[in-house]
């Protein structure tokens, strides 16, 4: 989980939501965490490009190979590869949720979030200034997976934004396997 908001304050109670081992990256400047994400940081589940790196070369071999009866097929992953990722304990260090305060002094949390459009990356955009309006446009342009009023005086919202977390956390690894589960079953027409 990251969290990018410009109030240091917030950050740290922001953090206290977790334990102590839970892996969580703090940002308070917004520029820095995005070079963070695009330079630095490499997740140990692999994304879709990762996964099928030589996979143009494998669809000209497997057009040459009879497809046999049992239907059997080729393909280029290698599910043993994937199996051993639950052997790493740091696969749960991979930043699933990125959690963006809207209004910041450097830019705007929109912004952010359309810097990271291209990254599995869920958002979650937390603001005292937005409004409903902000959120749906923000939501239904694809840049973030879900919204919260950061200033809300009720005592669910704690359990609120966990809840989002968790979700958005859940969805993250459905879609980074979802890659996987999908080349297989178009290889393999038992499993569509």
């Amino acid at each position: 989980i990251m969290f990018v908001d410009d109030d240091g304050a917030y950050l740290i109670n922001l953090q206290k939501m977790f334990a102590p081992e839970s892996p969580v990256i703090s940002f308070k400047d917004p520029h820095k965490a995005l070079e963070f994400i695009k330079k630095q940081y490499h997740p140990v589940m692999p994304v879709a490009d990762e996964i099928c790196s030589n996979a143009e070369n494998n669809y000209e071999l497997s057009d040459t190979m009879e497809e046999d009866k049992t239907f059997h097929f080729f393909t280029d992953i290698d599910i043993a590869e994937y199996l051993n990722l639950i052997y790493k304990v740091n696969r749960f260090q991979d930043i699933a949720v990125i959690v963006i305060d809207y209004a910041m002094k450097k830019v705007d949390g929109r912004e952010l979030a359309k810097e990271l459009i291209d990254y599995p990356i869920k958002k979650i955009m937390l603001t005292g200034h937005g409004t409903h309006e902000l959120a749906v446009r923000a939501f239904n342009e694809g840049k973030i997976d879900g919204f919260l009023l950061k200033h809300d005086p009720s005592p669910d919202f704690r359990k609120a934004l966990l809840e989002m977390i968790f979700s958005a956390q859940k969805d993250y690894f459905h879609d980074v396997s979802d890659y996987v589960i999908r080349t297989v079953a178009k290889q393999n027409p038992c499993l569509t």
